[in-house]
């Protein structure tokens, strides 16, 4: 009643800490894990899988946001207001688990997913309201739930006065849980059919043709492979379940993540898109679909029409391009010196972003990487690993070895062959190390180390203030040009010869002809060679395939 009677006191506005909101959140989820192991244990007796500990989180992460955004449409409030309030009505998933126990005892793997048809859609949806449906969804769960859409009702209504909207948004709660509940069916609405039954699925017979099609789909897709990264070919269909509804709400966080930052701060999010490098973000995916390219030439096709591995690759690219961003924001603290002379358009050198909102923002990207990291298999996440550590030595002190060309080439061109071989296990079914060919390690590994000297010329006033040994600070600026202009076009040259690509060289001839004039022009813009480097690769990647 005193949350009711106070939606947020004000000394706990002033007190507000996003930082605390989400350790607070993941104080309660820990709870509500504990709670589920002792309650809801599966059928073999043992703690839940690794699997749920990475899903659980996610979800009610996902959940959080998406009540975050209802009561936000209903009231316009501040998010300060809202994750301030609705933290405390999250208490009420740890009484779910309690309620079972003393309604119904413990009750092996109690909590499931509804998996229903399209033509059955709206018969659930009425009757799941009803809490003696069953089907997974336990006694418990529905009394949770429907404290949580009383408290969000009460909330909309102190806020607006309204009745009406109090109540319309408790039943927009209860649809964006209904929802969440039938995910698993909603991702067998865009997938091919099976073409055979597998009668072992078939324990509930309202539900076979659903949870059949979805069993298909897990077991067509690549998260088949993560048993053989992990050395053995046994696998349990729960397991793979598990990781693609870890891929489903990593996917819907970082999509409410965005929207809520557009909505709560323009100026913040403005700030940082502009500070999002979408140019090495580019050259990251392209390294990224190298390394899916090769993977297709090995062992055919990739399976791109099975939802859960679109949404693999979705969660992969997204992931590759927070972990750049993350690696910009560090990168750009250690050179404020340097962006001073060099850079002076960065927000972090024109203090358009507080200390405080770049401590949050890295934390939250941080977080993302982690949970992103922890839903792909085994070699596909610990190749990202390395790529952020190798980016971390590179930039940051007390290392830095960005400090000379040699070093910082080197740690370039093994970040990149990082990122190639992580897309390359992510799709493909032979997950030994040395399926990887040595010769796409070489070819990768030096052409791009190479390559990356050329984003030093447009750094060399403030790079030569800091006494950083790059290319244009060690043997001068114009003879650096001429220097990085010869190695670019030697990679151009020399690769379509490796891979016997004959048709490439005159492309590759001009390109290099062309990548000396743009280098050596008086009025240098590094926007323009990076277009042509960024043509080639596309050409070289389509002859590839």
């Amino acid at each position: 009643m005193s949350i009711a009677e106070n939606v947020l006191p004000q000394e706990e506005k002033e007190r507000f800490s996003l930082i605390k909101i989400i350790l607070a959140l993941f104080g309660i989820i820990t709870i509500r894990i504990f709670l589920d192991n002792l309650i809801y244990p599966t059928t073999d007796g043992y703690f839940l899988p690794m699997e749920r500990f990475i899903q659980e989180p996610l979800y009610f992460f996902s959940v959080f946001f998406s009540f975050s955004l209802l009561m936000r449409f209903f009231t316009k409030e501040s998010f300060r207001s809202i994750f301030s309030f609705l933290i405390k009505i999250f208490l009420f998933v740890l009484l779910i688990p309690l309620l079972d126990l003393a309604l119904s005892g413990k009750v092996p793997d109690a909590t499931q997913y509804l998996h229903i048809e399209a033509n059955n859609f709206f018969t659930t949806f009425i009757q799941v309201i009803n809490p003696f449906y069953g089907q997974g969804i336990t006694i418990g769960q529905h009394i949770g739930s429907f404290f949580i859409f009383a408290s969000i009702a009460w909330f909309i209504y102190k806020k607006t006065s309204s009745v009406f909207r109090g109540l319309i948004s408790a039943f927009f709660s209860y649809i964006i849980l209904f929802l969440y509940a039938i995910l698993p069916s909603i991702i067998t609405f865009f997938s091919i059919k099976p073409t055979s039954i597998d009668p072992v699925v078939h324990y509930n017979t309202a539900q076979a043709p659903a949870l059949e099609t979805y069993y298909f789909i897990l077991k067509q897709s690549w998260l088949m492979h993560m048993a053989k990264s992990s050395g053995t070919l046994i696998f349990n269909i729960d397991i793979l379940h598990e990781i693609l509804m870890s891929y489903v709400f990593w996917i819907l966080i970082v999509v409410q993540a965005i929207i809520i930052l557009f909505i709560s701060s323009r100026h913040l999010w403005k700030v940082l898109m502009g500070n999002f490098p979408i140019l090495r973000a580019a050259y990251w995916f392209f390294i990224s679909a190298t390394g899916i390219g090769l993977s297709y030439k090995l062992f055919g096709d990739l399976n791109l029409q099975n939802p859960a591995n679109f949404l693999a690759l979705v969660v992969f690219f997204i992931l590759c391009a927070i972990n750049l961003w993350f690696a910009v924001f560090i990168n750009d603290a250690e050179d404020i010196e340097i962006d001073k002379v060099s850079n002076p358009e960065r927000p972090i050198v024109k203090k358009e972003i507080s200390e405080q909102e770049l401590k949050v923002t890295q934390t939250c990207l941080l977080l993302l990487i982690v949970f992103g990291t922890l839903t792909m298999n085994r070699a596909a996440g610990f190749l990202l690993i390395v790529a952020q550590g190798v980016y971390y030595i590179y930039s940051a002190r007390p290392l830095r070895l960005k400090r000379h060309f040699l070093f910082s080439s080197i740690l370039i061109g093994i970040a990149s062959v990082s990122v190639a071989m992580a897309s390359f296990f992510l799709v493909s079914p032979d997950q030994h190390v040395s399926t990887f060919p040595i010769k796409a390690i070489l070819i990768i590994g030096i052409a791009y180390a190479l390559l990356s000297n050329l984003k030093d010329i447009k750094d060399y006033e403030g790079d030569k203030k800091e006494n950083m040994r790059t290319l244009p600070v060690v043997f001068g600026l114009e003879k650096s040009k001429y220097i990085i202009a010869a190695l670019c076009s030697l990679v151009l040259i020399v690769v379509p010869l490796i891979l016997e690509l004959r048709s490439m060289l005159f492309v590759s001839i001009f390109a290099s002809l062309f990548l000396f004039f743009l280098f050596i022009r008086k009025n240098y813009q590094e926007k323009y060679i990076f277009l042509v480097i960024f043509v080639y690769i596309i050409t070289l990647f389509l002859m590839i395939i």
